[in-house]
């Protein structure tokens, strides 16, 4: 049985990486399905498909590409990414209304003597609105969102074209691009997400990986579960995102 160990007590050798969507923020606040919606209703929009139609093939984009925008620069035609950014993340979003506050998060990052950064696939505006509806102050700006991924950044005013390569998670070239932003390269990383999917590289890579629980999953597992058997490819699951510290600290004695 692993319990709460304030990060103080150890002296923390990690920086963190923690994943937004979904995973600092419950997934039943609507917003990442939202964002699904979002990127559906643009195939409609803008593409000239029909809404079943978009349905289909962003699924069959997210297995073959890994992103539905990916697919629709590949096969849609779509040459400008500005639009559809701006669509996808500020649709109908109302961050601070569907995000509930999370004093404790905020407290455990701010209180947490190693670097913790932010590490999305999303956009960076789309993170600081997520973020301040957790509570985070404005000046918070340790994010590695897609541009940082992609190497490539939006200029007001002006075309966006699609990046040569969608060097997003899973993808391992992500992570390593991720460490380029990370201070202090003398400390190992550890790296929570709730998607499965993305702890593959982190864990080929050697990091501490950790899987944030969804809803769904978590009455089956206690709220820290080490070396589970089922997941390989996390070190630990959670069930709150909170307890990433709690590993941390718990990986120090």
């Amino acid at each position: 049985f692993l319990y709460f160990i304030a990060p103080s007590y150890f002296t923390m050798t990690h920086r963190i990486l923690l994943d937004l969507d979904n995973c600092m923020y419950r997934r039943d606040s609507g917003i990442a399905s939202q964002m699904g919606k979002n990127i559906e209703q643009f195939g409609v929009d803008r593409l000239g498909l029909t809404l079943e139609q978009a349905k289909q093939i962003t699924n069959e984009y997210y297995g073959r590409y890994g992103l539905a925008v990916s697919g629709y620069v590949a096969e849609c035609g779509l040459n400008d990414l500005v639009e559809y950014l701006k669509f996808v993340h500020n649709n109908d979003m109302n961050h601070d209304q569907k995000i509930k506050k999370n004093e404790r998060l905020v407290a455990a990052v701010q209180k947490y003597p190693n670097p913790v950064w932010i590490f999305t696939n999303g956009t960076d505006e789309h993170a600081r609105k997520c973020l301040s509806a957790l509570g985070f102050p404005a000046s918070f700006d340790k994010i590695i969102s897609c541009f940082e991924q992609w190497g490539q950044f939006p200029v007001e005013g002006k075309p966006f074209p699609p990046p040569p390569k969608w060097d997003n998670k899973p993808a391992e070239c992500a992570y390593h691009s991720a460490l380029t932003y990370l201070p202090e390269p003398e400390l190992p990383v550890c790296f929570a997400d709730d998607s499965y999917a993305n702890l593959s590289a982190p864990k080929a890579l050697g990091w501490l990986t950790v899987l944030v629980l969804n809803d769904a999953e978590k009455g089956k597992y206690p709220p820290i579960t080490k070396s589970p058997a089922d997941f390989p490819n996390a070190d630990y699951l959670v069930t709150d995102i909170c307890d990433v510290f709690t590993v941390c600290s718990v990986e120090q004695q």
